[in-house]
Formats: C-alpha cells, sequence, structure tokens
C-alpha cells in the first residue's frame, strides 16, 4: 500500500510538473510573440518614407533592356517624363538615336537637351523640359564635360528638383561618374579628381570597374577620402537608389565592388566586397564609410513605399 501511495504522489508530481512547463512555455512563447510583433511594428513605422527620389547609376557599356525599362518604369511607366542628356554635346543624328533609344520604352514624352554651352544651360527655355519631367537619364562621354557644361547652371538645378519631387535621376558612364562629389576623372595607376554633382552623399563612383581594371585607382581614392565609401560598378550592371532611406540594390548583369576603408593606426586598408544583381544593402549616413545588410523584410517591395 505504501508503495503504490507513493507511486501515485509521483505520478502527481510529475503530471503537475510537466502542466506546469508547458504552461509557462505557452505563457513565455507568447510574451515573446507580442513583444516581437511589438518591435516589428515599431521598426516598420521607424522607417522612412519615400522622398527624395531615386537613383539609378549604372557602369556603362550595353545597358540591359530590362534595367532600362526599369528606369522608365520608376518615372511613371506610361506617364514618364523623360529628358536625356548626352555625356558630350552630339550632332542632330545622335540627338535622334537618343530619342529613338527612349521613347520605344513607351513613356509620355522624351526631351534630349543638348547644351553646348553653360550659357546655354541657364536659359530658361532650354531647361523648361525639367519643369515637369519625371526622369532625367545622364548619358556617357565625358565627365568634365558634363560638369563644365552643366555645373552651377539652372539645368544642374531643375535635375535635383526632379528628385525632391520623387522623381528618379540615373546615369552611366560620364553619366555615373558624377553622381559623386568626389569624382573620378581619370588616371588609372594614379587617378586625377575633380568635383561632381553629388547627388549621392558619402560615396566615391568609379565605372567600366571590371571591365576595365579599375580596382587601383577607386583604391587609392578611397584612401586619400578614408569618410568615403567607394563603390565600382561593372559594365551592364546599375545600383537602384533610394535617397531617403539610403537603400542601394544591385540590378542587371554584372556585379559592383564596395570598397570600404579600414582605419590601421595611422594609416587606411581598404576591404573590398562583392555584390551581385539582386543583392541589397543599406549605406550609412555621409561620413561614416560602413554598409549594413539588408535583410529581405525590410527591402521587400521598398520601391513602392
Amino acid at each position: 500500500m505504501f508503495r503504490m501511495g507513493l507511486l501515485r504522489a509521483r505520478t502527481w508530481v510529475w503530471t503537475l510538473l510537466v502542466f506546469s512547463t508547458l504552461g509557462a512555455g505557452i505563457y513565455f512563447r507568447t510574451q515573446i510573440e507580442r513583444h516581437t510583433q511589438q518591435i516589428t511594428l515599431q521598426t516598420a513605422g521607424s522607417q522612412p518614407t519615400r522622398s527624395g527620389g531615386t537613383l539609378m547609376i549604372a557602369g556603362g557599356g550595353e545597358l540591359p533592356d530590362r534595367v532600362q525599362r526599369q528606369f522608365v518604369e520608376l518615372a511613371g511607366g506610361k506617364a514618364a517624363k523623360l529628358v536625356v542628356i548626352p555625356g558630350v554635346y552630339v550632332d542632330d543624328s545622335f540627338v535622334k538615336i537618343y530619342f529613338d533609344e527612349w521613347n520605344n520604352c513607351g513613356p509620355a514624352s522624351v526631351h534630349v537637351l543638348n547644351a553646348s554651352s553653360p550659357e546655354e544651360a541657364n536659359d530658361p527655355a532650354f531647361a523648361a523640359p525639367l519643369e515637369e519631367a519625371t526622369g532625367v537619364w545622364l548619358g556617357g562621354g565625358q565627365q568634365t564635360w558634363l560638369t563644365s557644361c552643366y555645373r552651377g547652371t539652372r539645368i544642374e538645378h531643375k535635375i535635383r528638383a526632379v528628385l525632391e519631387r520623387n522623381g528618379i535621376v540615373g546615369g552611366t558612364s560620364a553619366g555615373a561618374a558624377v553622381m559623386s562629389e568626389v569624382m573620378i576623372t581619370g588616371g588609372r595607376k594614379k587617378p586625377s579628381i575633380g568635383t561632381g554633382f553629388g547627388l549621392l552623399s558619402g560615396v566615391i563612383i568609379d565605372q567600366h570597374f571590371i571591365k576595365r581594371n579599375r580596382f587601383s585607382r577607386l583604391r587609392q581614392v578611397v584612401e586619400a577620402n578614408p569618410k568615403l565609401v567607394g563603390i565600382g560598378i561593372d559594365e551592364s550592371a546599375a545600383l537602384i537608389v533610394s535617397l531617403a532611406s539610403r537603400r542601394v540594390r544591385v540590378v542587371g548583369d554584372s556585379y559592383i565592388v564596395v570598397c570600404l576603408p579600414e582605419q590601421i593606426g595611422k594609416h587606411y586598408r581598404v576591404e573590398v566586397d562583392f555584390y551581385n544583381p539582386g543583392d541589397e544593402f543599406q549605406l550609412s549616413e555621409p561620413g561614416k564609410p560602413e554598409l549594413m545588410l539588408a535583410s529581405s523584410s525590410i527591402v521587400e517591395d521598398w520601391l513602392d513605399e
């Protein structure tokens, strides 16, 4: 009898322990889920809204058709009003080529602005198509020509206004180089530096990067400007950058290379990372050269914000 009573007591004790453990587990799981939901809501609420526009920065070479059409979609699709600015002064036959290339993507309108001088770029009538533009594309050519002709003019001011009203500005090759303020103008063993439009702060842009083996020159520029992140974009690749959130997506058919300065004592060395099409990351605020990988829950549909 004593043994039977002991067994029953043990059974009751184990039953109580099991149910207590299950109850505690359910309680803590509920609390964790509630806490996680609160964190998710707070994080979602703290995400910046999409304002300040979008950049598409391409590395030169042949721009994939789907990337070109994505630019038009981001500019408004069939309602897009595009302004195309060649990277050099071109004759009328090339103006028609630029027009046809972008008009084939189906926007509402395309204007090609082909200034021959800063004086023409300052003409209100010449700059008028930018008043209602939803997208601006800066073509390849010579970045020093783009800046000498347009920097500080009415055209540059109107380009910035497109971004301020949540439009998109894109560029390829020379049109990509002018996106950063510290602008690489040429050179290979010893890079030459100028001043770009500075549409994307905190970075240095280089283009044709892998195709033309420009690792050394970007590394040197980053070492000389250790508060900036170097971004090398290969041909047929592009970045889509939300200026409000500084979130970046890689698109196209090739890679980009990010050069991050790291201080070692009194000197800096450059760490190199490769990013594939489809990869996404977060640029830090200007002056803090670091990247934060963005989780899929953060970057999902960010262009639709």
